[in-house]
């Protein structure tokens, strides 16, 4: 998913990274074997959880959902950057405003092989990395990035439901359980773990709170980066999606790089 912090800097870092799907893994804790590739519902009372097996079932059910919604938040001293993202199995939709009044918009059709970006002439330069004299000759137009580009995994990164959960829930080291609570009026426990130090990006705490009603899924998502805070939430499960191509486009300049 989603928003991740300084999102023009670190887009690549925190976007990008990609890992090895859980589904199909035989995931054996508390004395109980849970084939994710199944149903994935854990029980909240009489049976011990443990963290790495609700994180595990969470990515698992969030990733074989057919959708969900995402809203996140980047905050910093002086900018607010804030992202609502649609995204399904397939192709996803990512919608950035930023507090100096610039937007950027990605599309990205991973069955298709093509994602398509749109912005403002600040947000092509500051956001996307556009290295062209003139970027307000390409400013709100769609620009279309196929696989030859080097750039596109960066694009179309946390677009689909297994990039974006392998994103967000990849949590190392040390997890730690949070008792039963309840947050945005659902049941929840809390997950907190180290995210990976990546290329230009330090490791850093996360905490993701897991809804327990019915199957494990992700609820909300909270960190603190180099003086960024991260809030993320997701809702609106399953819902119908449709991601659809712009009605039309243009290269993306050659010139160009993209962080």
């Amino acid at each position: 998913m989603h928003v991740k912090p300084r999102l023009k800097s670190q887009r690549g870092a925190l976007r990008g990274r990609t890992h090895n799907s859980r589904a199909g893994r035989l995931l054996v804790a508390s004395g109980i074997a849970v084939l994710l590739g199944a149903a994935t519902a854990l029980p909240v009372s009489g049976v011990s959880v443990t963290a790495s097996s609700l994180l595990a079932a969470a990515r698992h059910d969030a990733i074989a959902a057919r959708s969900v919604h995402e809203v996140g938040l980047n905050e910093e001293t002086t900018t607010t950057e804030k992202v609502e993202n649609d995204i399904g199995v397939s192709a996803g939709e990512q919608r950035y405003r930023f507090s100096n009044g610039s937007s950027a918009t990605v599309i990205a059709l991973d069955s298709k092989g093509k994602a398509y970006i749109r912005g403002s002439a600040a947000a092509l330069v500051d956001f996307f990395g556009l290295t062209i004299s003139d970027p307000s000759s390409y400013a709100n137009k769609w620009l279309l990035v196929t696989p030859s580009d080097p750039n596109y995994n960066s694009v179309a990164a946390a677009t689909t439901l297994k990039s974006d959960f392998d994103l967000s829930l990849n949590l190392t080291g040390h997890l730690a359980l949070g008792p039963v609570t309840s947050l945005l009026g659902a049941s929840v426990r809390s997950i907190k773990g180290v995210v990976p130090a990546q290329e230009g990006t330090p490791s850093y705490t996360e905490t993701v709170y897991i809804s327990l009603k019915g199957k494990p899924l992700p609820l909300e998502l909270i960190a603190t980066v180099g003086g960024v805070s991260l809030k993320v939430t997701w809702s609106h499960w399953g819902e119908s999606l449709k991601v659809a191509a712009p009605p039309s486009s243009i290269p993306e300049p050659v010139t160009a790089t993209t962080a």
